[in-house]
């Protein structure tokens, strides 16, 4: 990442706060409204923590930012076989770096009308990777867009 772009996400982050991006997303997902409510009123930590609970195994998994797309194959349970076939034949280099440094290879290769993949960071060291409906996709890579990566 380019000093420009860091300094751009940062100003954002700042500008936006830091959980607006997770309410954002919750309210994309139809999150339960107690659920919404607890987060709007929690810390940014347990704000994340409710919206990984509220969205994993059906839209999201939690991997290690050292994690390699096998490793998300691993976690992300929720992939449907047609998604799943998708992944799972892509170039070898792609399966064996790190997501992080090959983050545009790997959510290029899932096109409408099969759900999205969007990795987004968290407060830790971690990765929330998100199955994203076609109909949100422009809508939470806007709300996400200072912590996708």
């Amino acid at each position: 990442m380019s000093f420009l772009n860091w300094l751009k996400r940062t100003i954002g982050r700042a500008a936006e706060g830091n959980r607006t991006h997770l309410i954002g997303s919750a309210e994309l997902f139809a999150v339960d409204p107690e659920v919404l409510d607890r987060m709007k009123a929690s810390s940014d930590e347990e704000s994340e923590r409710l919206l990984i609970e509220s969205l994993e195994g059906q839209h999201a998994a939690v991997v290690d930012w050292k994690a390699s797309l096998s490793d998300v194959l691993e976690e992300l349970t929720c992939l449907t076989d047609q998604e799943r076939a998708v992944l799972v034949s892509a170039p070898a280099p792609l399966t064996d770096k790190r997501i992080y440094s090959v983050s545009h290879q790997i959510t290029d290769l899932l096109h409408p009308p099969l759900r999205a993949l969007r990795i987004v960071e968290t407060f830790g060291d971690a990765y929330i990777v998100f199955l994203v409906p076609p109909q949100l996709i422009e809508a939470f890579d806007d709300t996400n867009r200072h912590w996708t990566i």
